[in-house]
């Protein structure tokens, strides 16, 4: 209770603050004589007034007696009135109007089924396509017109020779001077005709599987048994780490060998296609095979 005093007498306070400082003390304001009283004297508050409560007449009062209601013995059932059976009242048997009263067979017709007429099948006519024969020519026509400088073979080429050149570093090629080297397959068609033409006009030359020399790691041996002069391979004999150890620069002559035989490394095999890149390697050839 005194927190709340302290509340409303800082509320005042803080009013007549706000008055005071709204209104200077010579500015006269109209009130009643109780809010000016309690703005002159507020130490002294003004006792409130007292109201005389008149007493309340209490009329005395009479409680009345509640009536006892009279006990009535339940009347006791006789032994022939227990004896008595129950009866109950007749049930009428109803039937329902809409239920039939008995199911009587009802002969069916036999049912006949109608055939199903069938659309006869007509066979569309299969469209004629090119035969075997004629697409070869299409083919054979296109690619002419595409690549004029590709010759087409009209048989399957055998693979005798192939496996040929893949057993024959397993021997040895006496009188043979010049050795043609092929690690891939793409270089096999060129190096071949190569090799016949340095075989048939020049000098003895032989074909050989580098890469069955490489797996096996004979290369030494099938060089130090053969009496070779002069070597000939694709670039990619600088990538094999076999062909590599024998391998030799000298710039003084502007050569190559491969274990102190000469080497003649050719530029990539699609570059030689060309009549004028064939022409300055066989002219190359025929001056150092001849010499």
């Amino acid at each position: 209770m005194t927190c709340k005093k302290d509340e409303y007498l800082k509320l005042l306070r803080d009013t007549k603050e706000l008055l005071l400082e709204q209104y200077p003390a010579d500015t006269s304001l109209l009130c009643d004589s109780e809010i000016s009283s309690s703005f002159s004297s507020p130490s002294q508050p003004t006792p409130a007034k007292k109201i005389d409560k008149a007493p309340i007449a209490q009329s005395p009062v009479t409680l009345s007696p509640v009536p006892k209601a009279p006990i009535l013995a339940a009347p006791v059932p006789t032994a022939s009135a227990s004896k008595k059976p129950l009866t109950q009242p007749p049930v009428e048997k109803t039937h329902a109007p809409n239920a039939p009263t008995k199911k009587t067979d009802v002969p069916r017709a036999p049912v006949t089924q109608s055939p199903v007429p069938v659309a006869p099948v007509t066979q569309s006519p299969i469209p004629k396509t090119e035969s075997a024969l004629d697409q070869k020519e299409t083919w054979k026509a296109l690619s002419q017109k595409l690549a004029p400088n590709w010759t087409i073979k009209e048989e399957i080429p055998s693979d005798e020779d192939a496996k040929r050149n893949a057993a024959r570093w397993k021997e040895s090629h006496p009188g043979v001077k010049v050795l043609v080297l092929y690690f891939q397959e793409k270089e096999l068609d060129f190096l071949q005709k190569l090799t016949q033409a340095i075989d048939t006009r020049l000098t003895p030359a032989i074909l050989i599987d580098a890469g069955a020399l490489e797996k096996e790691k004979k290369v030494e041996h099938f060089l130090d048994c053969n009496t070779f002069t002069y070597i000939i391979a694709p670039l990619t004999l600088l990538k094999s780490i076999e062909y590599k150890k024998h391998y030799k620069e000298l710039p003084a002559r502007q050569e190559s060998t491969l274990k102190e035989i000469p080497l003649l490394l050719l530029p990539e095999i699609s570059t030689l296609q060309d009549p004028s890149q064939k022409k300055t390697l066989w002219n190359t050839l025929c001056q150092r095979l001849k010499s």
